[in-house]
């Protein structure tokens, strides 16, 4: 406990004037002899003492007025924690006078002696209680607040910069109220005050409140979730990393809750129980009931694109619960191809013009969601740009539209390996639909002078005989960025011979024995291990729909995976029913890849010296291989690393052949930002992507080359649904969730944190009460004497004029 005005306790020293005045005004009574009452002389002698303990009663009661009124001059604070326990304890020091006075009377007027024993025994119980309690709590309570009201803070200013506090309202966005709020806030800090500003979980204290309120200035909407938490910790380190006494935390958010994901990662409430003591402040600037319109997150049917092909783009149209349901217009734009844009002209940026492809109509009136699907059709090769956009505006413009870039690639040269067999005609047909505008076929004993770098894909075919010269080329090959898909079939040879050829150095692991079963046995087919990679992308996402149930093998390598020199594991991708043995495997080498079928593919209609390994391409429903086969290829040709599609806050990284590309490009942001970039070991890294739209690249080889990425917030990020008072006490303790709506909200509750509770209005109460209790025992000594002379004195049993 802490007093405003130390000085004006000395006041409680006219609590003795009372006391003079009783004791200066007893004059001794002079005796007369008064035969009339000599039968009243025994009654006045026994209720003087009474009478004696009740004047001295109204003494006390005249003193300790005069000495509450100094305490409460005196204006003591104590912290805000600590209120409700010293109004206890004064309640307890209330009832202990009470409990004295009674027992005081009982003593006085010869009660019994169960009576005096038992309002002495209260007394003493009650008055031990209050001096023990306010011990405890003085020693082992929340320390008192500050006396000097205008000593300088150590003060961190959170600033929510996620994507809904660009939220408009009443004109205004809620960053910009956000942005007034914490000027004011600066503005009326003490004088020597340190503030820091933090929009990310890093920041330093500003030279001085000027540097803080230019700082404040610069803050901008950063389209992507703030981390409060981490934001909060970092706040709190500074702070108590100050020398002033003061710490103040104050975070200023429109209390979204995806900006609270990471809370127990980094146990808020646990930093504030620490010493010494950090204060900490919500100021809400949200919207009670926002209402909004919102797209969600893109989603492809498949991930890497043919020329011709088609794809599919799925999204979710939502409304919030607070705005009535209705019909919304969803539209699909394409941008025109044009190379010469984009440029700067007249300082802005200038883009190709959109045009509307595609629109659908979207009715929310019974639910709060839907799902819209676009279907893009014979895509050309090269780079397109896409935005998908709800027709309808509200306050909350930057869910309202999502970006897309499709690449569309080129395979390039595809080189088919093996032996002059229709197999091998068959697999350079299949090839050719992979985009590819050159598939080579090369027999096995031409590999040695044959210039495989030049090929960006090479397929092994069922291989019989390779030397260790032409293995150490095809390995060199795939160590420097080359692909190889390898095909084990009968003609490769045994299991024993097999172990012992060269060949043995390309395979993922060991094959132990090639399985048959008969040719009317159909319970073995292929099962995606892992649907998700990339080898599935023709599947749209869903490979489970695949009947390949339908395509049975009944014969197969047993390969036994083991780890390559380099200590990388082989990845099954596809494994066969019933025993779960690998059917393709993945394997790494270098800067290349390997993927190995354990099945022949494809097989020859023609076979008629053995049983036919599988129906995998001869049975009708084959697409199933088809799609896997391209997938393969694809993969292995490194075009489905070519991401095109990015979140903000991510980087890029562009693959750039320089027979190609050019090596040197400028970039254009979607604001209309230019700069170099340079090309480094064969890619374009753009770095930090920090605003939705479109990045794109130009530059020029003989002609100009356009290039670029899409990028767009994440859908959660832009959710309106807002933290309630209860989470928050959760994350934070219901001690530091003091939540303000605005300034005036604020400096009472950082005022009563700051400088703590006043006992004044509590003190005053009481001596209200006393006055009261004093008057109503004053007329129990005086009577008015209804005759119009003056008042009477009570004095046990006599009466004196």
């Amino acid at each position: 406990m802490t007093f405003l005005h130390l000085s004006l306790l000395a006041g409680g020293l006219l609590a003795i004037v009372p006391i003079v005045l009783h004791l200066w005004s007893q004059r001794p009574p002079k005796p007369i002899t008064f035969p009339a009452l000599r039968f009243v002389k025994q009654t006045v002698q026994t209720h003087r003492r009474s009478w004696q303990v009740r004047q001295w009663l109204l003494l006390a009661l005249r003193g300790l007025v005069l000495l509450l009124m100094a305490f409460a001059l005196a204006r003591p604070n104590v912290h805000s924690d600590m209120l409700a326990t010293w109004l206890a304890v004064g309640g307890v020091g209330l009832l202990a006078v009470l409990a004295t006075i009674a027992f005081l009377i009982s003593l006085a007027g010869r009660k019994p002696t169960s009576v005096i024993a038992a309002t002495g025994a209260a007394s003493a119980v009650l008055w031990l209680a209050a001096f023990g309690w306010s011990v405890m709590t003085v020693t082992r309570g929340a320390a008192p607040p500050a006396l000097e009201q205008d000593s300088p803070v150590a003060a961190v200013v959170i600033i929510d910069t996620s994507p809904t506090m660009d939220y408009k309202f009443s004109n205004k966005t809620r960053l910009d109220v956000a942005k007034e709020l914490v000027s004011e806030l600066i503005q009326k800090l003490p004088s020597e005050s340190k503030v820091a500003i933090l929009t990310q979980p890093a920041g330093q204290f500003a030279l001085d409140r000027s540097s803080a309120l230019r700082q404040l200035e610069r803050v901008e909407i950063q389209y992507q979730a703030s981390d409060l938490p981490q934001m909060i910790q970092r706040g709190v380190q500074l702070v108590r990393g100050d020398a002033l006494e003061r710490r103040e935390v104050y975070v200023v958010t429109d209390m979204s809750r995806s900006n609270w994901a990471r809370a127990e990662e980094f146990g808020i409430k646990g930093l504030f129980e620490a010493k010494p003591a950090v204060l900490l402040q919500i100021l809400d600037v949200g919207v009670e009931s926002p209402q909004n319109w919102s797209l969600g997150n893109l989603e492809l049917s498949q991930a890497q694109l043919a020329p011709g092909g088609s794809v599919n783009v799925e999204t979710t149209v939502s409304r919030t619960d607070s705005m009535a349901g209705d019909k919304v217009a969803v539209e699909l734009l394409q941008e025109k191809e044009d190379a010469n844009l984009p440029m700067i002209r007249d300082g802005k940026l200038v883009v190709p013009e959109t045009t509307v492809v595609q629109r659908q109509f979207v009715d929310l009136s019974s639910a709060s969601s839907a799902t819209v699907k676009f279907e893009i059709r014979e895509l050309t090769q090269g780079t397109q740009y896409y935005r998908i956009r709800l027709e309808r505006g509200d306050p909350l413009v930057v869910d309202d539209v999502r970006y897309l870039t499709l690449s569309v690639g080129e395979v390039g040269k595809l080189l088919v390996i093996g032996e002059a067999t229709e197999e091998r005609s068959l697999m350079a047909t299949i090839l050719s639909a992979s985009g590819s505008e050159v598939v080579d076929e090369c027999e096995l004993t031409e590999l040695k002078n044959f210039p495989i770098e030049k090929y960006e894909v090479a397929v092994l075919l069922d291989p019989a005989g390779l030397t260790d010269p032409d293995v150490g080329k095809l390995d060199r090959y795939v160590q420097d960025g080359g692909g190889l898909m390898i095909v084990m079939g009968p003609r490769i040879g045994n299991p024993e011979t097999v172990k012992q050829a060269p060949v043995s150095k390309l395979l993922p692991g060991i094959p132990e024995r090639i399985s048959r079963r008969a040719s009317d046995d159909r319970s073995v087919y292929f099962v995606p291990d892992r649907p998700s990679h990339a080898i599935f992308q023709f599947f749209g996402g869903r490979v489970a729909d695949a009947p390949f149930a339908s395509l049975p093998v009944f014969r197969h390598w047993d390969v036994s995976l083991k780890e390559s020199s380099t200590g990388a594991v082989p990845q099954t991708l596809v494994r066969y029913s019933l025993s779960g043995l690998p059917a393709v495997v993945e394997q790494n080498r270098g800067r290349g890849r390997i993927i190995t079928w354990t099945t022949i593919v494809p097989e020859s209609l023609s076979v008629t010296d053995r049983n036919p390994w599988n129906e995998l391409t001869s049975s009708t429903e084959w697409w199933p291989t088809y799609g896997l086969m391209l997938g393969s290829i694809r993969y292995l040709a490194g075009s489905v690393d070519e991401k095109s599609n990015y979140a903000v806050g991510q980087s890029a990284v562009l693959s750039n052949p320089s027979e190609r590309f050019p090596e040197q490009y400028r970039l254009f942001t979607p604001r209309g930002d230019t700069s170099k970039l340079d090309v480094r070991s064969g890619n374009v890294l753009i770095p930090n992507l920090q605003l939705p739209g479109v990045y794109r690249l130009r530059g020029v080889t003989d002609r100009p080359v356009v290039r670029g990425v899409s990028v767009n917030s994440p859908a959660n990020v832009s959710d309106l649904q807002r933290m309630e008072k209860s989470d928050l006490e959760v994350i934070l303790g219901a001690e530091n969730c003091r939540i303000a709506r605005d300034l005036s909200d604020v400096e009472k509750s950082v005022g009563e944190a700051r400088y703590g509770r006043e006992l004044f209005p509590f003190v005053m109460l009481l001596v209200c009460a006393l006055l009261f209790g004093e008057q109503w025992m004053a007329n129990r000594f005086y009577q008015w004497n209804p005759g119009g002379g003056k008042a009477t004195k009570r004095s046990g049993g006599r009466v004196a004029a």
